[in-house]
C-alpha cells in the first residue's frame, strides 16, 4: 500500500491467534465486530496469521501421558506382575 492501513483477515477473533508482519509480532485488532485485523505500515510486507491455541498443546500432552501410562500398564501386565498389587485373584484349580 502507498500509505499506512489495516489488513483484515476473514476469520473470527478467538483466543490463540497470533500475527506477524515481516516476521515480527503484531498486535491483533478486531475489525467489523468479529474479524481479525492488523495495522500495516506503508510499503510491501508479508503478513502471517497463525492459530495455535494452548488447548491443542494441552490436549496433545494429556494424550501422550495417557499413551505412556497405557504402555507401562501393558508392559507390567505382560511380565506377570500385578498392576494393582494384592488385587489379583488366585486362579481356580
Amino acid at each position: 500500500m502507498a500509505c499506512d492501513g489495516i489488513a483484515v483477515y476473514s476469520s473470527a477473533v478467538l483466543p490463540g491467534w497470533e500475527a506477524a508482519i515481516d516476521g515480527k509480532p503484531a498486535q491483533i485488532l478486531e475489525a467489523y465486530g468479529k474479524l481479525l485485523a492488523v495495522n500495516v505500515p506503508a510499503g510491501r510486507h508479508t503478513i502471517e496469521f497463525r492459530y495455535a491455541p494452548r488447548s491443542v498443546w494441552l490436549g496433545a500432552l494429556l494424550s501422550l501421558s495417557g499413551l505412556i501410562a497405557a504402555a507401562i500398564w501393558w508392559w507390567l501386565s505382560g511380565r506377570g506382575e500385578s498392576v494393582f498389587r494384592g488385587l489379583r485373584r488366585p486362579k481356580a484349580t
